[in-house]
């Protein structure tokens, strides 16, 4: 038995034909109003020559009044034509999209076990395109919306979320019954084995009681880790019990305590540092997901960062990831048992850190040979939570969905191993800024333009009620988890050839704001900094994006406004240190009025120029080149109508 679309999609396809239709027409008044321009501008030039001398100058000045008026009504007909054209494109994009993936899906209890990934990876796509094209409907206005068989829309993605499901359900069933077993013959192997005693808190290891251990004692991950890893004063006791009980072997533990015993001073400190972010390597190692395996779960990845910390990954996900949970435990157990029981516990523990992490992330050892990695940056690795992120894109970059060529991934996939690497080296801000492609993209700047463009600011801001907002531009490893505020498309794990442009291009910022009532970043903007056709400089912020949890939780917060307005307060004061105007995208209209600013606000027409990526791709929704594109040749936009602050009134600002 199959769901059949095709009667559904009927209407939609229909509506496709006509919009089409509707482009092509305004594509043809598009081009009439460019040869009017031409005729008009050389019926100026004309007019100009045989109307010298002074006593026709009365009738010269009423024919360039009524020249004027005509060109005006010309140039509004012509930009009306452009949005609607682009209107009619942003539908036909996702609509286009979505009729030709739709065909007959055969239902998930039907397909065998090694099928239903490539099914459900199918389903999301599909359910995607459709989710696209709902919005873009929704953003074209009520005509277009009025005309748009929504209904039909409606009852595919109904059947489109049915089936997801039913799929997930079937692959969580078979994963489960999988689990089952295999826990089940790992408790029959460990009865077969003669009972392991450890030590419990409390004393030094040789003089307190053998017992087992007690779980209990720990706070539930990730907050267990996170104590151990950022406290300050750790008796020795505790972080060595909890190196064991995160290993699953106790003479790590003993190992451990007698290292440090032997150690004194700086010694002594670093190798205390050292273990507990090896604590917490093997706590990521073990719940993190295996992306070499699962692949990109796209739209089905957990939606925040909390998700991620909280470890909330579906059964399928899960249960995929369970044979590298256990390998890699293992293999970080051995080499860190090894290196404590060597004849330099220091030095040995310190390169473990290094290689176990940067194996865990995803890269290949050949690969890193010639890098030069430092325990520092490799513990701020860790505890900046990169794990997972780092491991996602190493693993799933080259294989992402889209129009991409088979060098374009290779590409791409050097530049996330490049990226890598500053981590570990611990370069990241510098490595992003001084790149080749991003000294041609601040190459317009002035130093002294340049130097505030790179130098992150922090601003405070009143939120909603009594919350107290603070907005700053992401940098280093943070760059990472700006991209799972809101979206979701932008995020590491959903659409990874997005986030290439901001984790290595200089000409583009995350400012992030922070709730003094919420532990993540709440909101999310791009502020992206581009030359306009005719030389100048600009700023260009994108829409705020919200986090999916802080919706859900503090949603009157969400609406009030306040996040718009820490964004424009940022960009505003960033344009004023630069000396240079600031465009804003669509949503930012009402934190301008509310700020005072409405005086201030212009509509100019801009074509953007985009210098090579030196991420491969590019990615926006309102650039209106697309979602996501290669882009390793400098490029132009088109003309784009918007919200303007040019630099002369920028610099007369003075906000609160």
């Amino acid at each position: 038995m199959k769901t059949n679309f095709g009667q559904t999609a009927g209407p939609i396809r229909n509506f496709g034909t006509q919009l089409e239709a509707q482009k092509t027409e305004l594509q043809t008044q598009k081009q009439q109003l460019v040869d009017q321009n031409v005729q008009a501008e050389a019926q100026k030039t004309h007019q100009t020559e045989i109307f010298k001398p002074a006593t026709w100058f009365n009738k010269a000045q009423k024919i360039s009044v009524t020249a004027k008026e005509l060109e005006a009504t010309r140039t509004q007909s012509f930009e009306k034509v452009s949005e609607q054209i682009n209107q009619s494109e942003q539908i036909l994009a996702p609509l286009g999209s979505l009729l030709s993936q739709l065909k007959d899906v055969s239902p998930a209890s039907g397909l065998e076990f090694s099928e239903l990934r490539g099914h459900y990876e199918s389903l999301v796509d599909m359910f995607e395109a459709a989710d696209s094209l709902q919005q873009a409907i929704e953003a074209a206005g009520e005509d277009i919306a009025r005309d748009f068989p929504s209904e039909q829309l409606q009852t595919i993605q109904e059947n489109l979320a049915t089936e997801i499901d039913a799929t997930s359900d079937r692959h969580t069933s078979i994963v489960q019954q999988r689990q089952q077993e295999r826990e089940k013959a790992a408790k029959e192997a460990a009865a077969k084995r003669p009972r392991r005693e450890v030590a419990t808190q409390g004393g030094p290891p040789t003089k307190r009681a053998r017992t087992e251990f007690e779980p209990r004692r720990f706070e539930p991950r990730p907050l267990a880790t996170a104590k151990i890893v950022k406290g300050g004063d750790i008796k020795d006791a505790d972080l060595t019990d909890q190196l064991a009980f995160t290993l699953g072997n106790n003479k790590i533990g003993e190992a451990a305590a007698k290292a440090l015993e032997s150690l004194k001073g700086g010694a002594r400190t670093g190798l205390l540092n050292n273990l507990k972010a090896f604590t917490a390597l093997a706590d990521h190692a073990q719940h993190a997901l295996d992306y070499a395996t699962v692949g990109s779960a796209g739209f089905g990845s957990p939606r925040t960062r909390l998700d991620h910390q909280a470890w909330n990954y579906s059964g399928r996900l899960d249960g995929e990831s369970i044979d590298r949970r256990q390998a890699s435990t293992q293999e970080l157990g051995k080499n860190l048992l090894k290196a404590l029981e060597g004849g330099s516990p220091g030095k040995d523990v310190k390169n473990a850190l290094i290689d176990g992490f940067i194996k865990e992330i995803g890269i290949p050892s050949h690969l890193a040979k010639d890098w030069k990695p430092t325990v520092t940056a490799v513990r701020k690795a860790i505890d900046g939570e990169t794990l997972v992120p780092l491991r996602c894109l190493n693993e799933t970059i080259g294989s992402v969905r889209g129009p991409y060529a088979p060098e374009d991934r290779h590409a791409m996939k050097a530049a996330v191993q490049r990226f890598s690497q500053a981590v570990v080296e611990g370069n990241i801000d510098e490595w992003k800024t001084n790149n080749p492609l991003s000294q041609r993209q601040l190459a317009t700047l002035s130093d002294k333009a340049q130097a505030a463009w790179n130098k992150s600011l922090t601003i405070k801001s009143q939120g909603h009620g009594k919350s107290k907002l603070v907005s700053q531009e992401a940098e280093g490893t943070e760059l990472l988890w700006a991209t799972k505020v809101g979206g979701p498309s932008h995020g590491f794990d959903t659409m990874s050839q997005c986030v290439l442009s901001l984790l290595t291009n200089a000409r583009t910022h995350a400012i992030t704001v922070k709730d003094s009532e919420w532990h993540n970043y709440a909101a999310r903007a791009y502020l992206r900094l581009f030359p306009t056709a005719e030389g100048k400089t600009m700023l260009y912020l994108d829409p705020v994006q919200s986090d999916f949890s802080y919706r859900e939780h503090r949603r009157d917060a969400d609406h009030s406004g306040k996040f718009e307005q820490a964004m424009v307060r940022h960009a505003v004061k960033k344009a004023q240190e630069m000396g240079v105007g600031l465009t804003f995208t669509r949503g930012y209209d009402r934190a301008l009025f509310n700020l005072g600013l409405e005086g201030m606000m212009r509509r100019d027409q801009h074509t953007f120029i985009l210098e090579p990526s030196a991420g491969v791709t590019e990615a926006s929704d309102t650039l209106g080149m697309g979602h996501d594109w290669q882009q390793m040749d400098r490029q132009a936009t088109r003309p784009l109508t918007m919200t303007t602050i040019r630099a002369k009134d920028i610099a007369q600002i003075k906000l609160d």
